[in-house]
C-alpha cells in the first residue's frame, strides 16, 4: 500500500537532531491538516505519527502537539475552516493509536 510504502521510506531516514523533534512534530502537523483531501491527511497522520512514536524521543510527540497547539491553531483556524472537525475526528484518534496513546490537548 501507498501508506505501507512511505512508512518504509521514512524508516530509512535518521530520525532529525532531539533538539528539532518538536519542532519537526508542529511543523507536520501544520503542514498535515492544511491538507484538502481527508484520506491523504489521514494516511499522513497515520505514517508520520507512528513513525515519530516509534523512533524519535519519546518526548518530542507530546511537545511538539503541545507546541502546534499553543502557537498555530489559532491561525490555522482561519485558513482550514474545518480545524476543529480534523483535530477531533481525525487527529485524536491517529494519536489514540499509538502505542502508549496520547491525547490533544484540551
Amino acid at each position: 500500500s501507498d501508506e505501507a510504502g512511505a512508512a518504509a521510506r521514512l524508516a530509512e531516514r535518521a530520525p532529525p537532531p532531539a533538539e528539532e523533534q518538536a519542532e519537526e512534530v508542529r511543523a507536520l502537523l501544520g503542514e498535515v491538516v492544511q491538507e484538502a483531501a481527508a484520506p491523504a491527511r489521514g494516511a499522513a497522520l497515520r505514517v508520520a505519527l507512528g513513525d515519530v512514536s516509534a523512533r524519535w524521543r519519546a518526548v518530542s510527540l507530546a511537545d511538539g502537539l503541545r507546541e502546534f497547539m499553543e502557537q498555530d491553531l489559532e491561525d490555522l483556524r482561519l485558513d482550514v475552516p474545518a480545524l476543529p472537525q480534523i483535530l477531533r475526528e481525525e487527529l485524536a484518534p491517529a494519536l489514540a493509536s499509538l502505542r502508549g496513546g496520547c491525547r490533544v490537548p484540551a
